[in-house]
């Protein structure tokens, strides 16, 4: 029976492979491994949250996604049907988007029983039409917010016989977490469970929701401004972790010098620091998160004040 089970696992990864719908992204979640009310990645960790079928590659913030980030077809197949004309926004309330939580997005058929479903592309982005062809690697669309989308990304779910399969470990989600790194990918997709998403300036203390908006994306700071802010957003932040935060002013004195340990998990960790004096010159500040021996993150910018 064992041998079979084997055989059969075998068989269903060897059928096919499909590329990342978002080269330009990175993942930020994953299907939900855990059959319980409590949920898990692939790889036992917490890049995910309960019911969660699909992989989500992201992009910083909305600003990015405006640019215009193309989503393509990650394998061969023949599109099945759309769903184009979705507004983009960050839903709060369910009920808006009810029977359109996918937004924007479409279907693939690959064949021997596999499918693969894009969801919350940029309102009238989608690109194909159903009954159309298309190769490994074809636009489909843009990454958006439309649907039931909390921030931008491609919401990218692969299925076989209509059950819900994890690319990330090639098997169905009713299956525990494992180190197993058996993938449905034609190339490897790292999986990194803490990483910086992005960090920039502004002028005054930002909200989270300013951020993730792009409001401050790539803000120069100027000597007229009333502070000099630094702010950080990244994910997967651990309890037990360590930040270190430090701004060295044009003088190379040190006007923060900011340490604390973590008390809690955070799928997105936002912080800031910073000076309310403002001179010109050249300003360093420092990001660092530390966990155990381990220097998951360590960034040092600098920013010229006119």
């Amino acid at each position: 029976m064992l041998g079979t089970l084997l055989f059969a696992l075998i068989a269903l990864n060897s059928d096919i492979s499909f590329s990342s719908p978002c080269p330009e992204c990175f993942v930020l979640l994953y299907p939900d491994r855990d059959s319980s009310s409590g949920f898990t990645d692939y790889r036992c960790g917490n890049l995910s949250y309960d019911g969660h079928t699909g992989t989500d590659f992201a992009v910083a913030d909305e600003a990015k996604m405006r640019s215009g980030v193309t989503v393509r077809a990650a394998a061969p197949g023949r599109v099945l049907r759309i769903r184009d004309g979705v507004p983009d926004r960050k839903v709060s309330d369910l009920n808006q988007v009810k029977g359109q939580e996918c937004g924007n997005g479409l279907v693939i058929d690959h064949g021997r029983g596999w499918e693969s479903q894009y969801c919350h592309l940029r309102q009238n982005s989608v690109t194909v039409r159903p009954g159309q062809q298309v190769d490994r690697g074809t636009p489909v669309g843009l990454v958006g917010q439309s649907g039931a989308a909390s921030f931008p990304h491609v919401h990218f779910e692969v299925r076989h016989q209509g059950k819900t399969i994890d690319p990330n470990g090639g098997i169905p989600l009713n299956n525990s977490c494992s180190t197993n790194k058996t993938a449905l990918w034609q190339q490897p997709i790292a999986y990194i469970p803490t990483a910086l998403i992005h960090s920039g300036f502004s002028p005054q203390v930002p909200t989270m929701a300013e951020v993730e908006a792009g409001k401050w994306h790539n803000y120069q700071i100027k000597a007229t401004d009333p502070s000099l802010i630094f702010w950080t957003r990244s994910y997967g932040v651990k309890a037990g972790d360590r930040v270190t935060m430090t701004m060295v002013n044009p003088d190379r004195e040190q006007v923060v010098d900011y340490k604390n340990t973590l008390t809690k998990d955070n799928r997105i960790f936002f912080i800031y620091t910073g000076s309310r004096k403002v001179v010109p010159g050249t300003w360093t500040v420092t990001f660092q998160l530390d966990r155990g021996n381990q220097k998951l993150i360590d960034i040092s910018q600098t920013i010229l004040v006119k």
